[in-house]
């Protein structure tokens, strides 16, 4: 069973993230330090509204 919830705010930095993305086929785009820095800066300049999708098992 999966755990889903929609988040304002995800640390892309954090080990869980990091351990997930080194054991997958994830592009340049997802990866941690490219996200952490899209959010902050999107979000700084109030040009988005986050919105992360958090899928658990």
């Amino acid at each position: 069973m999966f755990e889903v919830t929609a988040e304002d705010a995800f640390d892309f930095r954090s080990t869980e993230y990091a351990e997930l993305f080194a054991s997958s086929a994830a592009t340049a785009f997802q990866h941690p330090i490219w996200l952490a820095q899209l959010y902050e800066r999107l979000v700084r300049q109030g040009a988005a509204t986050p919105l992360i999708i958090v899928v658990r098992v």
